[in-house]
């Protein structure tokens, strides 16, 4: 058998292996996903013991991510769950046990958060486009409450009510465009040095001979 025929051989074994790499995440699972509360003019970050106003998750595409808890009087007490999942960012408010509305505050993040919370994005890739989902029924929650760029969103609710029922759900569009290669694609690269290698041992036999 030729070289150039092994070369072949070889060519399509190794990129066969390499297919499933190569595709790349068609959402948001798999990415690392922190969170910040911010209001009253900057992060907020209470010393209350058992208070949660910040954190880290990787988006699995279920269970929830993290659970905002304030400190309400001697009380610390759950607002609601952040879920994430391959193309939605949700903020449910089903354990919520604090008393509304949300404080009005002096802007805590520019350009959109006065009372609200920023989701950042931790990983490789970019948001490419963010929405709000028709199933978000906080009364009162419109597009100038959302502002995002490649690697963070920003969710304002200054003043706006809410109880158990209570849903802000965004429709997050994901892409790792930009973001370092794939295993699959390292695997084309050593099928193409190793193709060109035998293809010069075969020219350097031709000569010799």
């Amino acid at each position: 058998m030729g070289v150039l025929h092994r070369a072949g051989l070889l060519a399509l074994t190794i990129a066969g292996a390499a297919l499933i790499p190569l595709q790349a995440r068609a959402g948001l699972i798999g990415s690392e996903l922190g969170w910040q509360y911010y209001g009253g003019g900057g992060p907020y970050d209470p010393s209350t013991p058992g208070s949660q106003t910040s954190g880290s998750f990787t988006d699995t595409g279920s269970g929830v991510g993290g659970t905002f808890i304030e400190p309400v009087d001697s009380n610390v007490l759950p607002v609601f769950n952040i879920d994430a999942d391959d193309t939605t960012v949700t903020f449910d408010y089903s354990v919520d046990t604090a008393p509304g509305p949300w404080s009005t505050s002096p802007l805590s993040l520019a350009p959109t958060i006065y009372n609200g919370v920023a989701v950042n994005l931790l990983s490789a890739g970019s948001f490419t486009a963010v929405t709000i989902d028709p199933a978000t029924n906080m009364v009162s929650f419109n597009a100038a409450d959302l502002s995002f760029t490649g690697e963070q969103i920003q969710i304002d609710w200054h003043g706006l009510a809410f109880n158990t029922s209570t849903i802000v759900k965004l429709d997050v569009t994901y892409s790792t465009a930009g973001a370092a290669p794939e295993p699959g694609s390292g695997a084309l690269m050593l099928l193409a040095l190793g193709v060109g290698f035998l293809r010069q041992r075969r020219r350097g036999r031709s000569t010799a001979a």
